[in-house]
């Protein structure tokens, strides 16, 4: 393997590594949007009995 062949790869491999990065960083933000949807329901109930307590 001579380094024309290599440079000639090169971009076809940074390519994958951006759409394999961006597949991931995908994942990442679903899965925090899915987990925040699921906690929402809890998380402002407990809000709403933490401004309750503060009030008092």
């Amino acid at each position: 393997m001579t380094i024309q062949d290599f440079f000639t790869g090169l971009p076809l491999a940074i390519g994958i590594v951006f759409f394999l990065i961006g597949l991931f960083l995908l994942f990442i933000i679903i899965s925090i949007a899915v987990r925040v949807g699921i906690d929402n329901s809890k998380t402002s109930k407990m809000l709403k009995e933490l401004l309750e307590l503060q009030r008092k």
